[in-house]
């Protein structure tokens, strides 16, 4: 199923490679991120602070409930992860189960603005704010620990537990609460992160990681697609696409498709052609 929302709140369904939608479902609030999809629940955060629980034959649940108090707005995508769904609305991290009961909430630490969406390993619940990145249990939401001065310009990706994160114009590979400010400020250093050095696109870098079969792909301004070894931060190929890159990479059948700023839509294969 595919499955896209409209900036004015319109919910789109088809079957890939069809011409026909199978449904269409007006919110009527202003939506600006994509949906979740997990089984047969797509998930909706809306800029007016609600989120809601849709199936095929309509809206299922909303939450906060009809007359509650309102979220702060959503402007990132909902997370998955043991059965629940992660919300991040202002400096508030929300949990909910799949009917949209709400399981706890907890606060993370302000510093601006909180960049992109919940993050979910094993051991932790991520949420980079402009402090830093908040570490949450999973299921929990008691008091997080903050690592201070994370580099992020967009939001992280993680993979295999382990953070990929962008500044300017390099990418930082680390576990959880070891890479730290002092850290970020030594971006020479060869003891930064897990990798030897953080990786050097060499212009700056547009939208967030994207990680799949053990490479990390990037874009940047200059029109340059990167694929990385996630192990190693290795450059294993580039490809130039001839415009700037205005979208985060988005990974399929080995390979990864771009959005350039002259409005095409390339997909590159996994040895970068």
């Amino acid at each position: 199923l595919v499955v896209a929302v409209s900036e004015s709140g319109t919910l789109y369904a088809k079957e890939p490679g069809s011409p026909t939608m199978l449904f269409t479902i007006p919110l009527d609030e202003q939506v600006g991120a994509s949906p979740l999809m997990t089984g047969s629940i797509i998930v909706v955060g809306t800029e007016d602070g609600t989120v809601y629980g849709i199936g095929s034959g309509g809206i299922l649940w909303s939450y906060p409930a009809e007359g509650e108090e309102r979220l702060d707005a959503i402007t990132s995508s909902p997370s998955f992860g043991d059965g629940l769904i992660y919300v991040v609305a202002g400096f508030e991290l929300i949990a909910l189960d799949e009917a949209g009961t709400e399981v706890c909430r907890a606060s993370v630490s302000a510093g601006g603005t909180s960049v992109g969406s919940a993050m979910v390993t094993d051991e932790w619940i991520l949420v980079q704010t402009d402090a830093g990145m908040n570490r949450i249990e999973p299921g929990k939401c008691g008091p997080g620990l903050l690592d201070q001065g994370t580099p992020r310009d967009q939001a992280p990706a993680v993979a295999d537990g382990i953070v990929y994160s962008v500044l300017g114009t390099s990418v930082f590979a680390y576990e959880p609460g070891t890479l730290t400010g002092a850290a970020v400020n030594a971006a020479g250093d060869a003891t930064v992160g897990l990798w030897e050095a953080p990786f050097e696109a060499g212009s700056a870098i547009t939208g967030s990681p994207a990680i799949a079969d053990g490479v990390v792909f990037v874009g940047t301004q200059e029109g340059c697609v990167f694929g990385i070894d996630a192990a190693t931060g290795e450059e294993l190929w580039s490809f130039d696409a001839g415009s700037s890159i205005i979208s985060s990479p988005a990974p399929l059948n080995g390979g990864v498709m771009v959005l350039t700023a002259d409005g095409e839509v390339i997909l590159i294969t996994s040895n970068g052609s």
